[in-house]
């Protein structure tokens, strides 16, 4: 036989290489392991970590614009409502506005669903909670004006004596809200807890408000939860953005045959 036909064949083992072996499409060096792929793109280990951490990153960065976005709005809405003494739920659509803008630019344009969902859930958090400072400033105000007038109708009702304890009757007690229970054991906890419990319990009460004004009001309730759920639209419209590169992984590469 001719030395030709004894010669190994290295073609097919040679293109076998080069089809298993790919080199990743950011940084050109060789994946013959694990790997990821950025949308249909491959990436080796190294390029796919640092795509997640770029992605979360901007993630944290959309999150802490969307949340100081969602404060401002609440301050908006609750002084507002506390200057004017009503409640204007047309202002949900500005803080919808507001939270999607400021996803948008802690994120430079980039978004995907989770942008969406986190924007709508800051907007339902930040109109449902400003109703807790404009309540609190309702109540005290009520709790101021009834005790001037009981004190103007003493002053011509009763005489002038020096007893301390003539001068406020033991009748008036401050305004509650229906909405607001404490436990009773609250008092004998610790300062600092009975703080704690107390802001939890308002802030859970201002997130039920939008059903709690239902209930009392069907019809206010539903224009509240109409124009409630518009201002989220706007803020899952707004945060919408550019589709951010999709990260899938990590797999483990296929040995090839003999």
């Amino acid at each position: 036989m001719s030395s030709a036909a004894l010669a190994p064949d290295n073609s097919q083992a040679n293109s076998r290489e080069d089809v298993v072996v790919e080199s990743c499409k950011f940084c050109g060096t060789p994946v013959p392991g694990t790997y990821y792929r950025v949308d249909i793109n491959l990436a080796c280990t190294r390029c796919g970590k640092a795509v997640r951490h770029e992605r979360n990153v901007v993630f944290v960065l959309a999150l802490t614009f969307g949340v100081v976005a969602a404060i401002a709005g609440c301050a908006i809405y609750s002084t507002i409502a506390i200057v004017t003494g009503w409640n204007l739920s047309v202002i949900s659509l500005l803080v919808g506005l507001m939270v999607g803008k400021g996803m948008m630019a802690g994120s430079h344009g980039s978004g995907e669903r989770r942008y969406q969902v986190v924007a709508a859930l800051l907007t339902y958090v930040a109109v449902s909670l400003a109703t807790v400072p404009a309540s609190l400033s309702y109540a005290v105000t009520q709790q101021v004006t009834a005790e001037s007038e009981v004190r103007s109708v003493s002053q011509f009702t009763t005489p002038q004596v020096a007893d301390p304890l003539m001068s406020i009757p033991s009748r008036i007690h401050p305004v509650k809200m229906n909405s607001i229970r404490i436990p009773s054991s609250l008092a004998t906890q610790r300062p600092r807890m009975r703080l704690a419990v107390a802001i939890g319990v308002l802030a859970l009460s201002g997130l039920a408000s939008p059903f709690v004004v239902l209930a009392h009001s069907l019809s206010h309730g539903l224009l509240m939860l109409l124009i409630l759920m518009i201002g989220m639209r706007i803020a899952w419209k707004t945060s919408k953005g550019n589709r951010m590169p999709r990260l899938y992984g990590p797999f483990a590469q296929e040995e090839s045959g003999a």
